[in-house]
């Protein structure tokens, strides 16, 4: 879940879908990535949702070691280092069941 600045929405989502993903996604175990946006205005949520998807629990623990996530991070404090940007929280969950129609 992430917060960021009023006035760095549009940087904030053009790094994080042109500049970010790009670079996680170089990490082959990697399947999806889902971006979402808050309905509303309750501030007692993140205003963006990520779910980065792995076939695994193995998957993401490699994932977590990877050079693809480390060069990430650094290019995130680089490009962030001013603020504007704020990761509420960070969780981790494995897939219990799927219901699809």
């Amino acid at each position: 879940g992430i917060d960021c600045a009023p006035d760095q929405h549009e940087k904030f989502n053009r790094w994080y879908d042109d500049t970010h993903i790009p670079m996680l996604m170089r990490f082959d175990e990697m399947r999806k990535v889902e971006r979402f946006a808050r309905l509303g205005n309750d501030a007692a949520y993140p205003q963006y949702l990520t779910l980065y998807h792995f076939d695994t629990p193995d998957a993401f623990q490699r994932y977590q070691q990877s050079r693809a996530l480390a060069e990430a991070l650094e290019e995130t404090r680089g490009t962030w280092a001013q603020k504007g940007y704020d990761r509420q929280w960070r969780v981790q969950y494995q897939s219990t069941r799927k219901f699809e129609r």
